[in-house]
């Protein structure tokens, strides 16, 4: 019995796997403690939960190093690290997009994806803002309609929001009409266990799309320390600063061959830890080594 970490219908999965007396293989892809509830009473009900599960399966996976490290710190027990995966069926690019080596009078960075609080509608308008500066413009993929954009402070002027776009033609679309892809991550305190150990799963996308990648996110963060451990990869801002923010953005509208290099470098991220081959691969052979 395998499943994923998420609400409550897993554990029923791991208590089917007991009663059974058949193997069970856990995926953590959120801390589930933090992200099922705020109080902190709870969350510590819940980490007792989980670290009994995660020791009662058979094989494990974490989302990303720095949660497979903690997890093992707090029961003794390994696990693999699972990276997010595109689909099978998903379009990727082996070369950048032809455009980013002309000059581009006016720099388009996407944001595709829910726009969730505790501190990304922040992120996302400072960007924008920092376009704005240019006469550059932030495109928003998101379901989310005008009133809770602009509750979120998101009608600013260079930004237009576009509906969602479905998985199967996010990768073609981005590549048609952007020139960057913007992946932040929270600065927000009361979040931070989460940004710490959790894994955007939007950049097995992105790296698919041969532009180049902004990450803005905590240095603390586990895409941050990816993004460092694979610096061609992404241009990363550890600092939420305005500053900071505007000189990324300098540089991806005025230096062409940065913006070649860093899709180029995503290509290669996205092929070497997003393909559907790969995690297919780490987890049978896991599960094979339990049985």
């Amino acid at each position: 019995v395998s499943t994923v970490a998420h609400g409550w219908s897993w554990l029923e999965a791991m208590s089917l796997a007991s009663e059974r007396g058949v193997p069970s293989h856990l995926i953590l892809h959120d801390d589930w403690p933090t992200h099922t509830t705020s109080s902190l009473l709870q969350q510590g009900m819940l980490r007792n939960t989980m670290k009994t599960a995660y020791r009662i399966a058979a094989s494990r996976f974490c989302v990303s190093p720095a949660m497979e490290l903690s997890y093992r710190n707090a029961t003794g027990c390994r696990a693999e690290v699972l990276y997010p995966a595109r689909s099978s069926a998903a379009k990727f690019e082996l070369e950048p997009a032809s455009h980013l080596s002309g000059d581009i009078p006016s720099l388009r960075i996407a944001y595709a994806g829910t726009i969730s609080a505790a501190g990304y509608p922040e992120l996302i308008a400072q960007t924008a803002r920092a376009l704005e500066k240019v006469g550059g413009k932030l495109i928003l993929y998101t379901p989310q309609d005008s009133i809770t954009l602009q509750r979120q402070g998101l009608d600013l002027p260079s930004i237009e929001s576009r509906a969602a776009v479905p998985s199967s033609l996010l990768i073609e679309t981005l590549r048609r009409e952007a020139d960057a892809l913007l992946l932040p991550m929270s600065f927000d305190p009361t979040v931070r266990d989460n940004m710490t150990l959790a894994f955007p799963s939007k950049l097995a996308d992105y790296t698919a799309a041969g532009l180049p990648i902004f990450i803005l996110a905590p240095d603390y963060s586990s895409v941050a320390k990816w993004a460092m451990e694979n610096p061609d990869a992404a241009l990363l801002a550890t600092s939420h600063s305005d500053a900071a923010i505007h000189t990324a953005v300098e540089r991806l509208l005025n230096e062409p061959t940065l913006r070649v290099d860093l899709a180029r470098g995503a290509i290669s991220a996205g092929q070497k830890y997003f393909t559907a081959t790969r995690a297919r691969d780490t987890f049978l052979a896991s599960v094979l080594q339990a049985a």
